[in-house]
């Protein structure tokens, strides 16, 4: 089987990001609900996103959005779970909008009713990672569950009734499904 070889040092920045996002798949969406400068409610979707230990989460901004001034300014975020039921309604969020316009409101999302797990926030620290790319590491401080989504008995998430929807390349999506394998070596 033939192999490509790709030198990062020689390709450019958009085929970088390509070949990067089709290979780190699936990646876990998180949905990012901050306080604007006006006390709205800002709420924008995040792929690169993920967990660094059991009360560190991180995510990676391209530039600074709105979502990463209002951590930095506020020190603080909500960060709900996506279900494929709430597909469109995220995605419709990851438009931009003015500044200090809120997406809840535009889209007339009641985040309470659809959120099936939420995860509260306190910023930790920021790294600059390289041109214009920065992680923002947050500790959980708390989290909402419904009960539909938590076996209290094992005290586990229940995956298969989260639903999550996951990122891959482009303009796709995926579902997230448990296989029937356990993992034998804990």
């Amino acid at each position: 089987m033939a192999k490509l070889n790709f030198d990062f040092n020689v390709i450019n920045n958009k085929l970088k990001k390509k070949l990067v996002q089709g290979s780190v798949i699936p990646r876990p969406i998180a949905w990012v609900e901050t306080k604007n400068s006006d006390g709205s409610i800002n709420l924008a979707p995040f792929s690169y996103f993920n967990m660094f230990s059991p009360t560190i989460v991180g995510i990676s901004f391209q530039g600074k959005k709105d979502t990463y001034k209002n951590i930095l300014r506020e020190k603080s975020a909500v960060i709900h779970s996506v279900s494929l039921s709430m597909l469109e309604s995220m995605d419709l969020t990851s438009i931009d909008l003015d500044v200090n316009e809120s997406e809840v409101k535009q889209f007339k999302l009641d985040l309470d009713s659809i959120s099936k797990i939420s995860m509260t926030t306190q910023f930790i620290q920021e790294l600059n990672l390289d041109d214009e790319a920065y992680l923002v590491l947050l500790r959980i401080s708390s989290m909402t569950v419904n009960e539909s989504v938590f076996d209290k008995e094992n005290e586990y998430i229940l995956a298969d009734k989260l639903d999550p929807a996951a990122r891959l390349a482009g303009p796709h999506y995926a579902a997230i499904k448990p296989l029937n394998y356990k993992r034998r070596h804990l």
